[in-house]
């Protein structure tokens, strides 16, 4: 297991954290060309005040369980990949920032804000191919949806804002709930659509 307080996580390699007890990551920055693989059985937390930075064509690539906690915030960018097959659950109201130049999210897990009555902010791309879910609060996506398009579901319990970019939510898609869909966004929605409010 890994616990990252400060400086850089580098290299070309692949970096897999196993092992019993959950890993952490409460500041410093991932870079190089190398990956960063959080095992099926594992959890990585990310938490603290600090920044933590994702850069430099470097991918973190869950499998497991990725929490974001306390009020630190992220950045990302230079080609970086964040990888979701796990779960990948937002208990803050923090924001993702995109302020190097590229910075990518690729859903195929599940990608949740679960705590906080504010928003998470996702200022990256995020191809959603899987499960988004605004169970809380609000969760803003404002980069688009990357270079794809997304065909997988959108759970608005609470609040969902296509905030910023251009998203393709292509058929197959589906995006429902009992909450809020806000749009500020180029969205083009072209599979099922079943939410209680919209917002434009």
């Amino acid at each position: 297991f890994l616990h990252l307080s400060g400086g850089s996580l580098g290299g070309t390699g692949v970096l897999n954290l196993v092992g019993g007890g959950p890993s952490t990551w409460t500041g410093g920055e991932m870079i190089h060309a190398g990956t960063t693989r959080v095992a099926a059985a594992h959890t990585l937390n990310v938490t603290g005040t600090n920044a933590k930075t994702l850069r430099n064509n470097r991918v973190l690539d869950n499998r497991g369980t990725m929490t974001w906690s306390s009020t630190g915030d992220l950045h990302g960018g230079d080609g970086a990949v964040f990888e979701n097959s796990g779960l990948f659950d937002m208990q803050n109201n923090q924001t993702w920032h995109h302020n190097h130049g590229g910075p990518f999210l690729r859903n195929l897990g599940t990608v949740r804000k679960s705590v906080g009555t504010g928003a998470s902010s996702l200022n990256l791309s995020v191809e959603n191919d899987a499960l988004v879910q605004a169970q809380t609060g609000t969760l803003v996506m404002n980069g688009g949806d990357g270079p794809n398009t997304s065909t997988g579901e959108y759970q608005v319990p609470a609040t969902l804002l296509f905030g910023g970019g251009t998203f393709d939510v292509a058929s197959g898609s589906s995006v429902t709930g009992a909450g809020t869909v806000r749009v500020s966004a180029t969205v083009l929605f072209g599979g099922a659509y079943d939410v209680a409010t919209t917002a434009i």
